[in-house]
């Protein structure tokens, strides 16, 4: 495989069409179709699919696809660094922000990256926990930051903070105070909770298991802007870590109570893929991210203590 099979590959596969790639890449569309044929026949593989509404890819080039951006884009990245040795870091850099914590980092990290690194375009993304870990392993995410027990084994990871559960509800309802409460206390309240497989979601389920429990979950809501303005309008309670109930537009609106016996917590964590570990964007932001990061906790904007590593 070379290169530049791959960059046209991933032009088609972008565009839908050969003649969208071709005019994009200003390659004449007879040329890009040999050399997507040949490719398939080095790899004695159908990569594409052609049907009168365009192309589309095969399971087969759904993979390479996924190995082709992460390849193209590292020797993009090789390129930049080494022609700009000893100047300032310019070029795109994809982060991935878990919702929870999401609205609280992002215009933070925006501003001093933008500061400190005038010409690197900035994309921030919110995902979902279950997700967002794939999307680094693939390529499509440069960092993330992520509550995970277990991570992909083609990222790397640094463990940044640990955040404590609490029971949410609105003030003024029963159970308003800030003091803690035994888990078998908060399981009895009316819940709205996200829907399985949420990793929350799964450990309040498998806690209540062990202990013969019983969760009285009255709704589920996988939203994170609507599930705490639902706890917070009083028509149910949630659990949820203290960073997830920062969506409610008047924090003062709800209590939060820490859980205990058991207690609860998820640890969060900066992620990027192995294959950037060099990479000196990656390297500059990751590190940009983790001064953010511990700053907004410093000044309580983030709540959770960091990870001394």
């Amino acid at each position: 495989m070379k290169v530049n099979q791959l960059s046209y590959f991933l032009a088609i596969v972008e565009a839908g069409s050969l003649s969208g790639a071709a005019q994009s890449l200003g390659v004449a569309q007879p040329a890009l179709s040999q050399h997507i044929a040949n490719l398939e026949q080095e790899l004695d593989v159908a990569l594409l699919e052609r049907s009168s509404r365009g192309v589309s890819t095969t399971p087969a080039g759904d993979l390479l696809y996924e190995h082709a951006r992460t390849i193209v884009r590292q020797i993009e990245r090789a390129e930049t660094d080494v022609r700009h040795l000893g100047q300032s870091p310019s070029g795109e850099i994809v982060v991935v922000l878990a919702a929870s914590v999401s609205q609280i980092i992002s215009p933070v990290l925006a501003t001093s990256v933008a500061e400190r690194f005038p010409e690197v375009n900035l994309i921030i993304q919110e995902g979902m926990s279950i997700n967002i870990a794939k999307l680094v392993e693939s390529g499509r995410a440069d960092l993330a930051f992520v509550p995970s027990a277990i991570m992909p084994s083609g990222v790397e990871s640094e463990h940044m903070l640990v955040e404590e559960l609490a029971l949410g509800g609105a003030r003024g309802s029963e159970g308003d105070t800030d003091e803690p409460i035994d888990f078998e206390l908060a399981c009895e309240f009316p819940l709205v909770l996200p829907s399985r497989p949420h990793y929350i979601r799964n450990t309040l389920e498998q806690v209540a298991f062990d202990q013969g429990l019983r969760l009285n979950i009255k709704a589920e809501q996988d939203s994170p802007r609507l599930l705490p303005r639902m706890v917070a309008s009083g028509y149910a309670y949630s659990v949820l870590p203290e960073n997830g109930f920062s969506e409610v537009p008047d924090l003062g609106s709800i209590f939060m109570r820490k859980i205990v016996h058991p207690d609860f917590s998820r640890s969060l964590h900066i992620i990027w893929p192995r294959v950037a570990a060099q990479d000196r964007l990656t390297i500059e932001v990751r590190a940009i991210l983790r001064d953010v990061i511990a700053e907004l906790v410093s000044t309580g904007h983030l709540r959770g203590h960091l990870k001394k590593n």
